[in-house]
């Protein structure tokens, strides 16, 4: 034997290789059970906590593919972008949440207000914290 592995064993590393990896941009949101969506949101969420905005913006945004229209993934992902220092992005993001009036809609209110201050648009700012509800926790989603 010359030690390459044997074809069957090349056909089985490749599957479990391809069964391993996800391709986020063509997978549809119905394989992204819950309890998935949960985790990998959580994990998120952890990374954001550590200070790894750029773990976080790589996992939240494969979820915000697949899930474009779940507001607490954009929020976490806007705050990301925050985090990494794109107020432009954050504003664009968490914009829908702002239609909100539940902690969401706070969230997304307290991200914009941030994002303009971080812009130098102190008048904005003021206005959204003066038309809003108030605000009364530093966590976001």
């Amino acid at each position: 034997m010359d030690g390459s592995p044997q074809p069957d064993h090349e056909h089985r590393a490749l599957t479990m290789q391809q069964d391993a990896s996800i391709n986020w941009q063509s997978a549809p949101s119905a394989q992204l059970d819950a309890a998935k969506k949960d985790a990998l949101t959580t994990l998120g969420h952890f990374y954001l906590t550590q200070a790894r905005a750029d773990k976080a913006i790589t996992l939240l945004s494969a979820l915000h593919r697949l899930e474009p229209n779940d507001i607490r993934i954009a929020l976490s992902l806007a705050w990301a972008w925050l985090q990494r220092g794109e107020p432009e992005i954050t504003l664009r993001l968490s914009q829908p949440g702002l239609r909100r009036t539940d902690h969401l809609g706070q969230a997304a209110r307290r991200l914009q207000t941030t994002a303009l201050v971080r812009l130098g648009r102190h008048d904005e700012a003021r206005s959204l914290i003066d038309t809003g509800p108030a605000i009364a926790t530093e966590e976001v989603v």
